[in-house]
């Protein structure tokens, strides 16, 4: 089984992606593997500063439009292996964790997505009051293997950091979203925070008749910026993820329409009394996120 790692990547951190590169050289016993790098508008461009020597054959591509979903749909395109890892700028990942993948592909031959856990390293220690919230930067464990083929199960759902998938379901996935500019912006953006898109890619693993699965032997180490742990880019980063949310479901056939009206208000109100401060901001920030999502629909004639 050949493996195709795909690094997405705009403007990364240059002590963070060598710490990237760097785990990836030290892999233990790992598969036949290709680097597949697209610079997604990079400022300076990596082609000026990243080298890649040291991985033969690796390709560093670069993608115009800005956005992780175009950046992908190229690197998806350029792949040869039977399996894709999506690894981001900031995953660094223990020296066996190819070679985990490409058992678990051979394995379990039914899996169309598959990943694991997140452990993370701060840059600053966030304050103790967000941490219920950040789950939303992809840390959370996985304590047992699950597996699922129904859609919506999102405790066997992978998520996109450190995600293996097979590449007859990525290409489907990055031929429909080729043809519908509303999933296309699902993926991150450098001008808003989306996300989604790696539930939607594998949701697409369903649709082709496999399953989806996670394994707490994948756990992979996420650094983590000090702008990432402030509460105003939780807040944004809760808005856009409850936006996406809302997208995924009605592209796939199942948003339901938000509450509206007295009664749906004074019962948000009534909640909100009993929550502390952060909390209150948080919520409003993930009703806000669904209220723009349902106003987008409603423009676009998809409103339920």
């Amino acid at each position: 089984m050949k493996l195709s790692v795909l690094v997405c990547t705009h403007n990364p951190r240059p002590a963070y992606i060598g710490r990237v590169l760097d785990a990836l050289a030290a892999q233990s016993a790992p598969p036949d593997w290709e680097l597949i790098v697209v610079d997604n508008r990079s400022q300076p461009p990596l082609r000026d500063w990243l080298d890649l020597s040291r991985f033969p054959g690796a390709l560093l591509l670069e993608e115009a439009e800005a956005g992780f979903t175009p950046a992908l749909i190229k690197a998806t395109a350029a792949a040869t292996g039977d399996v894709c890892l999506m690894l981001h700028d900031d995953n660094v990942l223990p020296p066996g964790y190819l070679a985990e993948i490409a058992r678990i592909g051979a394995e379990w031959p039914r899996l169309g997505a598959w990943g694991g856990g997140y452990e993370p390293e701060f840059e600053e220690q966030p304050d103790p009051a967000l941490a219920p919230y950040l789950a939303y930067l992809a840390i959370h464990p996985v304590k047992q293997e699950r597996w699922s083929n129904a859609l919506y199960d999102y405790g066997a759902a992978p998520t996109g950091a450190g995600m293996a998938v097979r590449t007859d379901v990525l290409r489907r996935y990055t031929d429909t979203v080729r043809r519908d500019e509303r999933r296309r912006g699902l993926g991150r953006h450098a001008a808003h925070i989306t996300s989604c898109e790696d539930f939607d890619i594998a949701f697409t693993a369903i649709d082709l008749g496999y399953g989806t699965g996670v394994f707490p032997s994948l756990i992979l180490r996420h650094l983590i910026p000090a702008g990432r742990v402030q509460r105003a880019y939780l807040e944004r980063l809760v808005e856009g993820h409850a936006y996406s949310t809302v997208l995924l479901h009605s592209f796939r056939g199942s948003a339901t329409p938000p509450a509206r009206g007295p009664l749906a208000a004074l019962r948000r109100w009534r909640r909100r009394r009993r929550l502390s401060a952060v909390e209150r901001d948080v919520e409003r920030a993930y009703h806000a996120g669904e209220q723009r999502a349902h106003a987008a629909l409603a423009r676009a004639g998809d409103a339920v």
